[in-house]
């Protein structure tokens, strides 16, 4: 999960919530509740505390986001994918094999705005190819 990673990076580097808060210009509590999973940052908020406060340059500040991202959804949904990708074997994403992957999903329990997350991941990982 993204908050792990953002707090191990932040040990790692030997710089304390409050050093960190000064570098980026968040509250420490805020920062402390990203890093306990108490809050979801968003990836403009990623993208500040470590360009900000790890001194990344944004290319690489948005691979290492996009890594975490990717990591979170496989943990959050991992069996489903690889029915998903099963749905997708030689078959081209089109409107049948997304109405294919939303029985399967619907099968798996998962709700309509899960669903969608999963379909919407599908095309931002199809895209970046």
């Amino acid at each position: 999960m993204i908050y792990t990673h953002l707090k191990l990076l932040r040990k790692q580097n030997q710089i304390t919530l409050q050093q960190l808060s000064e570098k980026v210009g968040y509250g420490v509590g805020n920062l402390s509740s990203y890093e306990n999973g108490k809050l979801n940052a968003k990836d403009q908020t990623l993208l500040r505390i470590l360009m900000k406060g790890f001194d990344l340059e944004k290319k690489e500040a948005k691979k290492i986001i996009a890594e975490w991202r990717q990591e979170e959804f496989e943990e959050k949904y991992g069996s489903k994918i690889e029915t998903i990708k099963l749905a997708q074997e030689g078959t081209p994403y089109n409107q049948n094999t997304t109405e294919q992957i939303h029985a399967l999903l619907s099968k798996e329990g998962l709700s309509n705005e899960e669903i969608e997350k999963v379909l919407t991941e599908i095309d931002f990982l199809k895209n970046r190819k």
